[in-house]
């Protein structure tokens, strides 16, 4: 899957006129958007809560692990695991509501 991908991503860089920064943001741009995302909304975030939530995503709407380790860029399954076994998504999200409110 990312042998297919990687190229597409590499034109889709070159053909926005952006160059390599396809979001136009500079190096700390990732960094305010989730101070932004955490002002707004109330709820901390990280790039590491992005990527188990998108595993856990996909998990719950019934793609394998070997699936969700291609799409996500994870060199072997390990951490999909970690991110899908232990707990479902409800779970994580009714854990999450008792400790914030």
């Amino acid at each position: 899957m990312q042998i297919i991908i990687r190229p597409l991503v590499k034109e889709l860089i070159a053909g926005n006129g952006t160059g390599a920064n396809i979001w136009g943001i500079n190096k700390f741009g990732i960094q305010k958007l989730f101070k932004r995302l955490k002002e707004d909304t109330g709820i901390p975030r990280n790039p590491y809560s992005f990527r188990r939530g998108f595993a856990c995503n996909l998990h719950r709407k019934g793609l394998s692990t070997l699936d969700i380790m291609h799409l996500g860029g994870w060199s072997d399954l390990s951490m999909v695991l970690r991110y899908t076994r232990s707990i479902t998504f409800e779970d994580c999200l009714e854990h999450y509501k008792k400790a914030t409110c």
